[in-house]
């Protein structure tokens, strides 16, 4: 298990083309690419804070950004860059190239 701090996956959102929408008692990230909302999206608690996402969640959100839970490690922790997760998504339908 890979604890995953809530700030830090924000951070790694906002950095890589997620747009924070605060609502409620979430924050949602909506991906821009090239300008336009691509339909790919996940949310964070706003109590989450310095806490670590549980385990099922981080698998939630994985999938909700089109990755595998391995992928998704990578990218919170950065290494999987903004190209290459977008190369990722073409690749595997969640959104078309262009």
């Amino acid at each position: 298990m890979v604890g995953l701090k809530a700030r830090e996956t924000s951070q790694a959102l906002t950095k890589k083309g997620f747009v924070a929408n605060s609502r409620s008692d979430h924050v949602w990230y909506t991906l821009i690419v090239n300008g336009k909302d691509v339909g790919v999206w996940t949310r964070i608690s706003h109590g989450s804070g310095k806490n670590d996402i549980p385990i099922g969640i981080q698998h939630k959100m994985a999938r909700q950004i089109g990755l595998k839970y391995k992928q998704f490690i990578e990218y919170v922790e950065c290494t999987l860059d903004y190209s290459n997760y977008i190369r990722t998504l073409r690749e595997n339908g969640t959104i078309p190239n262009s």
